[in-house]
């Protein structure tokens, strides 16, 4: 649980952000004071909702409930959030009814870095999302968002060029190793389909990418959390493989605003790629991180083999989104230096903290 300090800080950055975007108060004054549950708050996208949430009611623009599903109760104390306790699997309805659902609950990044097994991964997936879908369809009187991954497209070689759009029918092959992500999330998509094609939910699809901002994890296998990490710290950054592989990192902010338009706004059953379509090398990325904290430092490649903790090889991994900008108008309003500086100084006020 975060300190009232730590919380503090991180209310600082997220409402900075918020304070000067347009799209944000748009959508503080559209949520009014509608009723969401939302699971998966504890998680990063979690923290950054409530955190807006938090910001809607302190700048006096709306006053949205929340009741969250959790597992632990460690969420700071708020007087418009009431807390489920359970597991997405098996939790036991509430009796009153809620205007909207957020979906965020899923494997997270420290759960593949701590060893989940794809099987573990993919009943949760389907047992977690299964259960939820029982739940709007007698609980939400409105609409549902679901985030899903892009990772459900597989994993690509250097042979692709071209942004991942929702149209493509890439998949991740049930041969390879270390798919139970990919394939639980593709079940959970088909899930919510198939709810949709019966009228039993009225639910959106957002296939989420790669995200920068305060509250990323700086110790797992987030490359530009630990480049980050290491040049707030004056420590020169190390890249074990060949620093080839292509990514692109959309502010978490933006991502916020976009996630919650595509759930106010979407129709029913439409799926959208969440994500930068700004692409980097692994190798430009740590140029880039350490000329934004420290050019003093150095950057080293080693050129070993490519790898990834707990998910297959994915060489290109940059979403097409021109379908969720034409739907609704949306853009990113941070560029990835601007992304990169703001959390290196995020990340230099938390150690203070600590």
């Amino acid at each position: 649980m975060m300190s009232v300090s730590e919380h503090e800080l991180f209310h600082k950055y997220t409402w900075a952000f918020f304070d000067k975007n347009k799209s944000s108060r748009d959508l503080a004054v559209d949520i009014q004071d509608k009723h969401y549950f939302i699971t998966g708050a504890t998680g990063l996208f979690g923290r950054w909702l409530l955190s807006f949430m938090d910001w809607c009611h302190a700048r006096n623009y709306s006053a949205p409930q929340v009741t969250v599903l959790v597992r632990r109760n460690i969420l700071p104390k708020r007087d418009y959030v009431e807390s489920v306790m359970g597991d997405i699997g098996d939790f036991c309805f509430p009796e009153r009814k809620f205007d909207r659902l957020i979906h965020l609950a899923a494997p997270s990044a420290r759960d593949t870095f701590e060893g989940m097994t794809d099987q573990e991964k993919l009943q949760q997936l389907y047992f977690g999302t299964r259960h939820i879908l029982e739940f709007a369809s007698n609980n939400i009187k409105g609409r549902s968002l679901f985030t899903s991954s892009g990772a459900i497209y597989g994993g690509f070689s250097i042979d692709q060029k071209e942004p991942i759009a929702e149209t493509n029918r890439f998949a991740p092959l049930s041969s390879f190793d270390k798919i139970g992500l990919a394939l639980g999330k593709r079940v959970a998509e088909f899930l919510i389909s198939d709810y949709g094609r019966k009228d039993a939910v009225d639910a959106g699809i957002a296939r989420c990418f790669s995200f920068i901002g305060p509250g990323l994890p700086l110790d797992l296998h987030y490359a530009v959390g630990n480049f980050i990490s290491r040049a707030v710290k004056g420590k020169n950054i190390t890249i074990n493989g060949d620093g080839t592989p292509i990514r692109s990192f959309m502010y978490l902010g933006d991502a916020i605003n976009w996630l919650l338009t595509i759930l106010e706004h979407g129709k029913p059953g439409e799926d959208f790629n969440v994500g930068s379509e700004q692409s980097i090398s692994i190798a430009d990325l740590a140029t880039t991180i350490r000329n934004c904290i420290d050019p003093d430092i150095q950057v080293e490649i080693k050129g070993n083999s490519n790898v990834s903790s707990g998910n297959p090889l994915n060489h290109y991994y940059v979403p097409d989104v021109q379908k969720v900008k034409l739907a609704f108008g949306l853009t990113e309003t941070m560029t990835l230096q601007e992304s990169i500086k703001d959390l290196g100084s995020f990340v230099r006020e938390e150690a203070v903290t600590k």
